[in-house]
């Protein structure tokens, strides 16, 4: 048990430091998709917008690794509920839940962006515009192209925010975390 509390701990110290530029990379990787000029279709399936999905999908991995680190942090040090004395252990709660995300959590392509659901939106893409003429299909697919760099920059900035919120959830109160026992009485700091 102790090497794990170990483990958390520097994952939580590291997060802490480290939060912060990630969230303005995260801003910036947004701002740039969202400008994005979109390459030609002729190409076919451009890389980089391959590319640009993986490495959201290597975000959001590591943001579900460290969100896991981090409930393990606080779920170490939740006490035994007591008659008295348990603001702290509120607090606790409070941040769990923000770490947790929302409960209704969307599951829907627009949510959460990933390369297969585009290669399935270009192929039926593709499929229905092949009939078409040359101008009409490169159109269609480039829209589809289009909306894709769209999507990976909504999701960028669902990531931001998912990460702000529980960066300041933990750092403003991490004192209440670590020690939720005292003689204070109070709520959760955003």
């Amino acid at each position: 048990m102790e090497s794990i509390k170990e483990e958390v701990d520097q994952a939580c110290i590291e997060f802490i430091s480290s939060a912060p530029a990630k969230i303005q990379l995260f801003e910036a990787k947004a701002r740039a998709l969202a400008t994005t000029v979109v390459p030609s279709t002729q190409d076919g399936i451009p890389t980089s917008l391959l590319a640009e999905f993986d490495e959201f999908e290597a975000a959001q991995r590591e943001m579900s690794v460290l969100l896991f680190q981090l409930k393990k942090y606080i779920l170490l040090r939740v006490p035994e509920i007591k008659d008295e004395d348990n603001a702290g252990v509120r607090v606790q709660e409070a941040v769990l839940g923000v770490v947790n995300g929302p409960k209704e959590e969307k599951k829907t392509e627009e949510a959460a962006p990933t390369k297969l659901v585009y290669l399935n939106a270009r192929a039926k893409t593709e499929k229905e515009f092949k009939d078409s003429s040359l101008a009409t299909f490169m159109l269609a697919v480039q829209e589809t192209d289009r909306a894709q760099y769209a999507k990976l920059a909504i999701g960028w900035q669902s990531l931001t925010c998912q990460l702000l919120s529980v960066y300041l959830a933990v750092k403003n109160n991490k004192a209440k975390i670590d020690n939720p026992r005292s003689n204070e009485y109070g709520h959760m700091a955003m």
